[in-house]
């Protein structure tokens, strides 16, 4: 079996609650993938704990490179909401700016799939000077 779910809020449309319903019913942990305004309130008002907010729209396929930052400020700043950021993140500098705008994380492909200098980003990524200010003292 599966410990969760990917739930991509474009394709599900108005049948998302109903899925994040369904999953919590069966014990399933949930990731609610965004793009828009609308998906992620619908998401929120419907009590998704875990969302990805994607620069990559499914629907047209295009790629939109500040949507991410855009939508940071919609995410409640305490609480058991856990937000990630994904789409085009290929250099540290994206990473620290996201990380900046209140995202918990982020999830990358290319800057380390198949890229000769991988070891480059992951170093840079772990370094503690790209955390935000208010994490410096946690020793991460």
């Amino acid at each position: 079996g599966c410990d969760g779910v990917l739930l991509i809020a474009s394709v599900l449309g108005p049948a998302l609650p109903q899925f994040l319903d369904t999953a919590t019913v069966m014990g399933l942990e949930t990731l609610v993938e965004v793009h828009t305004r609308t998906e992620v309130t619908m998401a929120l008002d419907h009590l998704a704990q875990n969302l990805l907010v994607t620069n990559y729209d499914r629907v047209s396929g295009q790629y939109f490179d500040t949507q991410a930052e855009n939508l940071a400020g919609m995410f409640p700043g305490n609480g058991p909401i856990v937000s990630l950021a994904t789409g085009g993140i290929e250099s540290p500098a994206k990473v620290r700016e996201l990380l900046c705008a209140g995202y918990d994380g982020v999830v990358v492909g290319r800057a380390i799939m198949g890229n000769a200098r991988a070891s480059e980003f992951i170093k840079a990524v772990r370094d503690r000077p790209l955390l935000p200010a208010e994490f410096a003292g946690w020793g991460l």
